[in-house]
């Protein structure tokens, strides 16, 4: 419920009293919030605009066919892989760096020798390596992408998370002609169980509009409107920076055991942010692979 104050010790129920008057979810979300922008990232000049149709839940793809091929990291989000396959399409692998991402020589290569409909990444601090792009690598991105005139689905859900120093910028930052489709949530950030996000699709935002309605009726609103109160009340920073601290600390750790009790040879990443650990055992330790994952498991 939205209240506004009428003095120090009164405040009026404001949308108690417009449901009284007919208004409904959508009609209050309209009232209250179709003026308001919050900036992703003040300093770099990502900046979404708060508006009821993108707290409803515009997050869904752009169309795109069955049997399309769509580029993504190898390796890569398992869940990346899962959708693609309940959308019948057809995943391209791409060998990624551990520290600086997708390969971009061998992902141009395949722009020239194939047809793709779409590359799909997580830039910044990806799941599952927690790799980070460096800046020039994600303007050469942009660009190659806009001459092919390919879309990029850009995740971004870990880019609030840098152990150190300011927010990475995300590619949406370099583009200049409206091939990314910018995508970001709040489950990495403040509570998976709010199946909050939202996505800023350039040039494609009637296609992904006419996508999402199609996919889905309704949406929750009182988690959106919540979530909404979050980032306007600007008690979202102050959160941040200790989710942060936290997450650089568990890596710490986990790192620390990593280099203390596993086999000599074993690799593992040194992450900027996130909280995601990528770590490779020496050959000849596939059976402690298997018993760290069936560990892991029970856990779960």
């Amino acid at each position: 419920c939205v209240f506004a104050r009428i003095d120090r010790r009164r405040k009026l129920p404001v949308t108690i009293l417009l449901r009284a008057l007919g208004y409904n979810d959508q009609e209050i979300l309209d009232l209250f919030f179709d003026k308001n922008v919050f900036f992703l990232s003040k300093k770099h000049g990502v900046e979404l605009e708060l508006k009821p149709e993108r707290l409803r839940g515009e997050t869904a793809m752009f169309e795109i066919r069955a049997g399309d091929t769509v580029i993504v990291e190898s390796p890569t989000y398992f869940g990346m892989l899962e959708a693609l396959d309940a959308l019948h399409l057809k995943a391209l692998e791409i060998a990624t760096c551990p520290e600086e991402g997708i390969d971009l020589d061998e992902l141009e290569q395949a722009l020239g020798r194939e047809r793709v409909a779409a590359v799909a990444l997580i830039p910044t601090f990806g799941n599952p390596t927690g790799h980070l792009m460096p800046d020039d690598a994600k303007k050469r991105l942009v660009t190659l992408l806009a001459q092919h005139r390919v879309p990029l689905v850009e995740d971004d859900v870990y880019g609030e998370l840098p152990f150190e120093g300011e927010r990475p910028k995300p590619c949406r930052a370099y583009d200049r002609e409206g091939f990314v489709l910018y995508c970001s949530s709040l489950s990495k950030t403040l509570s998976p169980g709010l199946r909050v996000g939202w996505c800023a699709p350039g040039r494609f935002q009637r296609d992904v509009l006419l996508m999402k309605h199609s996919f889905s009726v309704a949406v929750a609103t009182p988690t959106q409107m919540a979530a909404a109160e979050i980032l306007r009340s600007g008690s979202f920073d102050t959160h941040l920076r200790q989710l942060r601290a936290r997450y650089h600390d568990l890596v710490r750790r986990v790192s620390n055991v990593v280099a203390e009790r596993f086999p000599d040879g074993t690799r593992m990443t040194r992450p900027k942010g996130g909280h995601v650990l990528w770590i490779e055992l020496p050959a000849g330790h596939d059976a402690l692979a298997n018993e760290v994952y069936e560990l892991v498991k029970d856990k779960l």
